[in-house]
C-alpha cells in the first residue's frame, strides 16, 4: 500500500511540470510569440538560427564546378555564337565536357562535337554552366527535359532526351520563365 502512495506524487509532479518551448529567434516575431505564450504560462527560449560557427567553420572545401557530378548543365558555344546545348550527366562535369570536345569511337558524335567540328568553333569551360543538381537518375532526366522544353536550345537534337515530357505539362511549362535559373548562366535572351 505504501508503494502505491509513493508513486502517486511522482505522477502529479510530472503533470505540474511545464514544458519549455525552444524556437529559432526571428527579430520582431519572437518577442510577440513570447508574450502570447507567457499568457498561457509556457516559457519560451530562443536559439539563434545561424550561429557564428555555422557561418565560419566549413570542414570540407567546396567541390570545384568541373568536378561536380549528377548535374544538368548548359553549354554555350562561345561569346560570339549563341548556340546552346543542355544535357545531364552522372559523371564529373569535366569528363562529360571532354567527351563533347572529341569524336567518339562509336561514330555517334555528340551534337556539341558536330557543331564544333562543322563551324570550327570551340567552347571554354567558362561557357559551361550548371543549371541544377540531382543525384537521382530519373529526376535528373525530368529536370533536363524541363530545361530543354523551356530554353529550346539550338544544339539539342529533337527527341534525343532520355525522358519525354507529356503534353499535359505544356500549359504549366509555358508559364515558366524562359531561363529557369537566370543567375546560373547568361543564356540567350
Amino acid at each position: 500500500m505504501h508503494r502505491k502512495e509513493d508513486q502517486t506524487p511522482a505522477r502529479e509532479d510530472k503533470k505540474d511540470r511545464r514544458n519549455n518551448l525552444v524556437i529559432p529567434y526571428v527579430a520582431g516575431v519572437s518577442e510577440k510569440l513570447r508574450r502570447v505564450f507567457s499568457k498561457h504560462n509556457i516559457p519560451v527560449y530562443f536559439r539563434p538560427s545561424n550561429t557564428l560557427r555555422q557561418k565560419l567553420v566549413h570542414p570540407k572545401d567546396k567541390t570545384l564546378k568541373h568536378k561536380l557530378n549528377n548535374v544538368v548543365y548548359a553549354v554555350q558555344c562561345s561569346e560570339e555564337c549563341p548556340d546552346l546545348y543542355i544535357g545531364e550527366t552522372k559523371q564529373p562535369l569535366h569528363k562529360c565536357m571532354a567527351q563533347h570536345r572529341r569524336a567518339t569511337s562509336t561514330g555517334q558524335d555528340s551534337a556539341v562535337h558536330l557543331h564544333l567540328k562543322d563551324k570550327g568553333h570551340s567552347f571554354e569551360d567558362a561557357n559551361v554552366h550548371i543549371l541544377d543538381r540531382e543525384d537521382r537518375w530519373f529526376e535528373r532526366g525530368v529536370k533536363e527535359a524541363i530545361y530543354v522544353h523551356c530554353e529550346q536550345p539550338s544544339l539539342n537534337r529533337g527527341g534525343g532526351l532520355r525522358h519525354q515530357l507529356s503534353a499535359i505539362y505544356n500549359p504549366v511549362l509555358r508559364s515558366l520563365p524562359r531561363c529557369l535559373n537566370a543567375h546560373a548562366y547568361p543564356g540567350p535572351s
